[in-house]
Protein backbone atom coordinates (compact mmCIF):
# COMPACT_ATOMS: atom_id res chain seq x y z
CA UNK A 1 0.00 0.00 0.00
CA UNK A 2 2.95 2.33 0.71
CA UNK A 3 3.92 2.45 -2.90
CA UNK A 4 0.57 2.45 -4.66
CA UNK A 5 -0.05 6.13 -2.13
CA UNK A 6 3.74 7.26 -3.29
CA UNK A 7 2.66 6.74 -7.37
CA UNK A 8 -0.75 8.56 -6.30
CA UNK A 9 0.93 11.23 -4.89
CA UNK A 10 3.25 11.40 -7.92
CA UNK A 11 0.72 11.79 -9.97
CA UNK A 12 -1.24 14.54 -8.21
CA UNK A 13 2.01 16.35 -8.48
CA UNK A 14 2.35 15.79 -12.24
CA UNK A 15 -1.29 16.57 -12.55
CA UNK A 16 -1.02 19.97 -10.34
CA UNK A 17 2.00 20.83 -12.46
CA UNK A 18 0.54 19.80 -16.23
CA UNK A 19 -2.27 21.54 -15.45
CA UNK A 20 0.00 25.17 -13.92
CA UNK A 21 1.55 24.87 -17.65
CA UNK A 22 -1.65 24.72 -19.33
CA UNK A 23 -2.82 28.08 -17.38
CA UNK A 24 0.56 29.32 -18.10
CA UNK A 25 -0.03 28.31 -22.07
CA UNK A 26 -3.61 29.72 -22.19
CA UNK A 27 -2.99 32.96 -21.19
CA UNK A 28 0.27 33.79 -22.85
CA UNK A 29 -2.05 32.53 -25.98
CA UNK A 30 -4.70 34.85 -25.68
CA UNK A 31 -2.47 38.05 -24.00
CA UNK A 32 -2.62 41.07 -25.79
CA UNK A 33 0.59 41.84 -27.26
CA UNK A 34 1.91 45.27 -26.36
CA UNK A 35 3.38 48.01 -28.76
CA UNK A 36 7.00 47.58 -28.41
CA UNK A 37 8.42 51.43 -27.93
CA UNK A 38 11.31 50.36 -30.30
CA UNK A 39 8.83 49.76 -33.27
CA UNK A 40 6.54 52.63 -32.75
CA UNK A 41 9.72 55.07 -31.81
CA UNK A 42 12.53 54.10 -33.11
CA UNK A 43 16.34 55.03 -32.26
CA UNK A 44 17.37 58.41 -32.98
CA UNK A 45 19.73 60.46 -31.54
CA UNK A 46 21.08 64.14 -32.36
CA UNK A 47 23.61 64.90 -35.07
CA UNK A 48 25.66 67.07 -31.71
CA UNK A 49 26.24 63.49 -30.87
CA UNK A 50 29.65 61.97 -32.01
CA UNK A 51 30.90 58.44 -31.36
CA UNK A 52 34.29 57.45 -31.82
CA UNK A 53 35.88 54.44 -32.55
CA UNK A 54 39.18 53.84 -31.96
CA UNK A 55 41.22 50.82 -33.07
CA UNK A 56 44.63 50.00 -32.23
CA UNK A 57 46.27 50.59 -35.92
CA UNK A 58 44.08 52.30 -38.46
CA UNK A 59 44.14 51.61 -42.26
CA UNK A 60 44.37 48.17 -41.97
CA UNK A 61 41.67 46.39 -44.01
CA UNK A 62 40.82 44.57 -41.26
CA UNK A 63 38.71 47.38 -40.15
CA UNK A 64 37.09 48.78 -43.39
CA UNK A 65 34.08 46.47 -42.89
CA UNK A 66 33.66 46.94 -39.26
CA UNK A 67 34.09 51.36 -40.11
CA UNK A 68 31.74 50.79 -42.81
CA UNK A 69 29.36 49.31 -40.66
CA UNK A 70 29.66 51.62 -37.99
CA UNK A 71 29.27 55.04 -40.35
CA UNK A 72 26.07 53.40 -41.76
CA UNK A 73 24.72 52.80 -38.12
CA UNK A 74 25.51 56.56 -37.55
CA UNK A 75 23.75 58.20 -40.28
CA UNK A 76 20.79 55.79 -39.94
CA UNK A 77 20.39 57.18 -36.11
CA UNK A 78 21.32 60.78 -36.68
CA UNK A 79 24.80 60.89 -35.21
CA UNK A 80 28.18 61.44 -36.06
CA UNK A 81 31.21 59.48 -36.30
CA UNK A 82 34.73 59.25 -35.75
CA UNK A 83 37.41 56.60 -36.73
CA UNK A 84 41.02 57.29 -35.27
CA UNK A 85 43.59 55.24 -34.72
CA UNK A 86 47.65 54.49 -34.40
CA UNK A 87 49.17 54.98 -37.75
CA UNK A 88 51.68 52.12 -36.89
CA UNK A 89 51.45 49.17 -34.24
CA UNK A 90 53.69 51.61 -31.51
CA UNK A 91 52.14 51.43 -28.15
CA UNK A 92 53.17 54.95 -27.11
CA UNK A 93 51.24 55.95 -30.26
CA UNK A 94 48.26 53.84 -29.44
CA UNK A 95 48.07 55.44 -25.82
CA UNK A 96 48.18 59.13 -26.93
CA UNK A 97 45.77 58.26 -29.75
CA UNK A 98 43.21 56.52 -26.50
CA UNK A 99 44.10 59.56 -24.25
CA UNK A 100 42.60 62.00 -26.94
CA UNK A 101 39.83 60.55 -27.98
CA UNK A 102 38.85 60.27 -23.87
CA UNK A 103 39.58 63.51 -23.30
CA UNK A 104 36.78 64.87 -25.89
CA UNK A 105 34.51 63.61 -23.15
CA UNK A 106 32.19 61.76 -25.37
CA UNK A 107 29.13 59.98 -25.13
CA UNK A 108 30.16 56.54 -26.04
CA UNK A 109 33.07 54.58 -27.36
CA UNK A 110 34.24 51.59 -28.89
CA UNK A 111 37.39 50.46 -27.80
CA UNK A 112 39.60 47.91 -29.49
CA UNK A 113 42.14 46.35 -27.35
CA UNK A 114 45.83 46.37 -28.27
CA UNK A 115 45.74 42.74 -27.79
CA UNK A 116 42.95 39.89 -28.32
CA UNK A 117 42.80 37.07 -26.36
CA UNK A 118 44.01 33.81 -27.30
Amino acid sequence: MKGVTKVKKLLLVYVVLIGIFMIYVYQFHFKEPTANPWDTQGLQGDIQETYIMVTFQSGMDYWKRSLKGFEDAAQALNVSVEYRGAAQYDIQEQITVLEQAIAKTLLESHFQPLTHMS
